[in-house]
C-alpha cells in the first residue's frame, strides 16, 4: 500500500499498525497503535474493583465481596466463575451450619478465615490477570 505525501509515494505495506485488505475480528482486549479497545472494564478499573472488594472482607461484608467478586470473575471467564462459584457455596454452606448450630464457634471461625483467604487468594489471582 502506497501513499501520497506532496509528490513522493510512500510504502507503508511494512510499517507498524498497517492493515490490508482484512476483516478483522478480535474478541477480547485489543491494542491497536495507542488505542485500547477492552471487553468489559480497562484492567485499572478492574484493579480498583477488586480492592473495593478487598475493603469488604476487612469491613466482615464478605456476602457483598463474593457477590462483587462473582461480576469480575464473569468477565475474566468459566474457570475465575468457578473458582468463586465453589467458595460462595462453601460460604453459604457455612452460615447454613452455623444457623442450625451444627459447628462449634471454634470450628466457624476455622472455615471462615479459609473461606476468607480463599477470596483474597482469588483476588490476588484476578489482578495478575
Amino acid at each position: 500500500m502506497e501513499e501520497k505525501k506532496g509528490n513522493k509515494k510512500v510504502d507503508i505495506s511494512h510499517s507498524q499498525n498497517v492493515i490490508q485488505d482484512s476483516n478483522i475480528n478480535a474478541g477480547g482486549n485489543v491494542h491497536i497503535g495507542n488505542v485500547y479497545n477492552y471487553y468489559g472494564k480497562p484492567p485499572t478499573e478492574v484493579n480498583s474493583d477488586l480492592e473495593e472488594i478487598r475493603n469488604l472482607i476487612i469491613k466482615n461484608r464478605v456476602e457483598k465481596a463474593i457477590a462483587g467478586l462473582s461480576e469480575i470473575a464473569k468477565a475474566k471467564g468459566a474457570d475465575a466463575l468457578s473458582e468463586v462459584q465453589l467458595l460462595a457455596n462453601r460460604w453459604e454452606e457455612l452460615q447454613r451450619q452455623s444457623r442450625m448450630g451444627l459447628v462449634s464457634y471454634d470450628q466457624a471461625t476455622t472455615h471462615r478465615n479459609q473461606i476468607v483467604h480463599s477470596l483474597l487468594q482469588a483476588i490476588k489471582s484476578l489482578e495478575k490477570e
